[in-house]
């Protein structure tokens, strides 16, 4: 599966716990549950919670919270917690772990998650194991992460699930095992959760611990793309602008590329001027695919810098500017594209958007004729043996050194 992916969900999933996101106890009050601040009812909940009832104390807290009065809602929560409510415990963390309404102090926030997660609350146990697999507040204990999400995930929590099923996928914590990571993605995907959805797809299509079954991705791929997970959304893009798992659809293709896009997806926002430049499913329009790209390539996307680079070298959707093409040139080639590299030696050859440097473009044409495949590679060891001739051997044996070293540093192949 697409190990980078899974990172990122990592990243998400520990973002979320931080700030009180993740599935709230179904036993809970509901987060700001809101009651008018001068009603019997909300005079009568303030006195049972100074009465020191439970329910009470995490309704007020609930209240608090909602309304943005988290120095007092913690007040509550505290109370609550201390008595023993796991739910209070829970938010109590929550709210230290944030330094919302009080300091914030991880190693305490994990204490609290470690009451609540003893007493069995599932959503307590899935942050506790993230605290072990992030080492935050306690020192970094993956194993004992797994433990935690295998307890919450058993209970059927399915953030846990996901969890349990991403350690089993990356062997973080456990032995790795493909088939074990399939099995709690579809756990939570029949949850509706869309990043276990998305996962599922992507091990489907893979054909990784399951067979390979690109209609059942592409069922998965939809699922999470209409909950609004872009990496879902790009995914089905691809399935449909192939036609592999489904009916070949450009034009719905297009669509879902563009929802991701516009969160910001940036291999969707590639995709899709691409698409656009060529005409592929929509009118061509240039214009618009340089607009694409420019996004793309400012998340770092690199075929897109490169893209970008050459539309700008031929004036195609944006105003001709040998100086806009080599600096994104000069982005993708440092990145490793093979196609910038070669390209933006000839800018330095022509002094185009650079000054003329000889050597600098026999660096950059012989890194490009170390890695070039096909059919283009003779003309490009042509040009760079044409370079050669216009330096000195001094310079050569510099430049010659200098492409060695940038092929080794990256190890470019």
């Amino acid at each position: 599966m697409t190990r980078s992916r899974f990172g990122f969900l990592s990243v998400v999933l520990m973002w979320s716990s931080a700030n009180g996101l993740a599935l709230a106890d179904a036993s809970a009050p509901a987060a700001g549950a809101s009651l008018p601040a001068a009603s019997a009812a909300a005079t009568d909940l303030a006195q049972q919670a100074e009465a020191g009832e439970i329910q009470a104390q995490l309704a007020l807290a609930e209240r608090l919270a909602g309304e943005n009065r988290w120095e007092e809602a913690v007040r509550w929560y505290r109370a609550a917690a201390e008595q023993g409510s796991t739910q209070a415990q829970l938010q109590l963390g929550d709210a230290m772990l944030a330094g919302r309404g009080t300091v914030r102090d991880e190693a305490r926030a994990v204490q609290w998650y470690r009451q609540a997660a003893d007493q069995g609350l599932a959503t307590a146990q899935v942050r506790l194991g993230e605290a072990y697999l992030s080492g935050v507040g306690l020192a970094r204990d993956p194993i004992r992460a797994v433990q935690w999400f295998t307890q919450a995930a058993e209970q059927g929590e399915p953030v846990g699930q996901l969890r349990l099923a991403l350690a089993y996928d990356t062997g973080q914590g456990v032995a790795r095992d493909a088939a074990r990571a399939v099995q709690w993605f579809t756990r939570a995907a029949e949850q509706g959760h869309p990043l276990a959805q998305s996962a599922l797809g992507d091990a489907y299509w893979q054909g990784e611990g399951v067979a390979r079954d690109p209609a059942q991705a592409v069922r998965w791929f939809t699922q999470a793309a209409e909950q609004g997970d872009t990496e879902a959304q790009f995914r089905l893009g691809q399935a449909l602008f192939q036609g592999v798992g489904v009916a070949r659809d450009p034009a719905l293709a297009i669509q879902w590329w563009r929802r991701a896009a516009e969160a910001d997806h940036r291999e969707a926002a590639f995709e899709l001027a691409q698409t656009l430049a060529r005409g592929e499913g929509v009118p061509v329009d240039k214009v618009a695919a340089a607009r694409w790209y420019t996004k793309a390539a400012l998340q770092g996307e690199v075929r897109a810098q490169t893209a970008l680079g050459i539309a700008y070298v031929a004036g195609d959707g944006v105003p001709k500017s040998f100086g806009e093409a080599f600096t994104w040139l000069s982005r993708a080639a440092e990145l490793g594209d093979v196609r910038a590299q070669l390209l933006l030696g000839q800018l330095y050859y022509r002094g185009l958007g650079v000054p003329q440097n000889f050597e600098q473009a026999y660096i950059w044409v012989d890194v490009a004729a170390s890695r070039y495949t096909g059919d283009g590679r003779l003309e490009v060891v042509r040009l760079r043996d044409a370079l050669a001739r216009l330096l000195s051997t001094e310079q050569l044996i510099r430049a010659q050194g200098r492409a060695l070293e940038l092929v080794r540093s990256h190890n470019w192949r």
